[in-house]
């Protein structure tokens, strides 16, 4: 199975990570570790993963600002980064380029923050 791939663009899209979604190979890994992927709280496990793997390597480039969202769609997002609100780039795209692109998340340690979350 591939990792799980954190996309520093979806910080700046209300359709970022997968539209708030579990990616399809993180349910089947929940369910072949036993463990309903309907049980899991995904979107807070998301919030976990991107603040504990994604914004340090952001961090390292840029000053942003994330903001938790109660929604259906994409629940972590970029508010400021270096100085710029970035609020509407949200709903039309990113023009904000964050390096690095993405990060790779092992599906261990994926599958150890959705059991923290339980």
């Amino acid at each position: 199975m591939t990792n799980l791939v954190l996309a520093s663009s979806s910080l700046l899209s209300k359709w970022g990570f997968e539209d708030g979604a579990m990616p399809d190979h993180v349910a089947d890994l929940i369910e072949e570790s036993g463990i309903r992927h309907e049980d899991v709280p995904w979107q807070e496990v998301l919030r976990h993963l991107v603040r504990t793997f994604l914004l340090p390597e952001i961090q390292k480039h840029h000053t942003i600002e994330l903001l938790d969202l109660g929604t259906i769609h994409n629940p972590i997002r970029a508010t400021v980064v270096d100085g710029q609100d970035v609020k509407d780039e949200w709903y039309v795209g990113p023009v904000t380029q964050l390096k690095p692109e993405c990060v790779e998340v092992p599906l261990v340690d994926v599958l150890a923050a959705i059991r923290e979350q339980l």
